[in-house]
């Protein structure tokens, strides 16, 4: 299943594109979609450039917080939320 996750600030900068592309294999069957925790180690393993900021970050499905067993489908709009930095 392909998956399009949007990236933001440092991330984005690091992987040289706003919009990761993400081939996921999910476990069971792809019309119920691959649960986040799949995404989230699909990006690890095809974009270790980035690799650094998936322990700490979250994805947002369709604009809300999404936990690791939250459902994702090709259709979806996904994105990576990482921890900021600063103060």
């Amino acid at each position: 299943m392909h998956v399009e996750v949007l990236v933001f600030g440092q991330v984005a900068e690091i992987a040289a594109a706003p919009l990761l592309h993400v081939e996921v294999n999910p476990a069971g069957d792809v019309q119920h979609g691959a649960r986040v925790d799949e995404v989230l180690r699909a990006m690890g393993e095809q974009h270790p450039s980035i690799a650094f900021a998936l322990a700490s970050a979250r994805l947002a499905v369709n604009h809300a917080f999404a936990t690791s067993d939250t459902r994702v489908h090709a259709r979806d709009e996904v994105a990576l939320i990482a921890l900021v930095g600063g103060g």
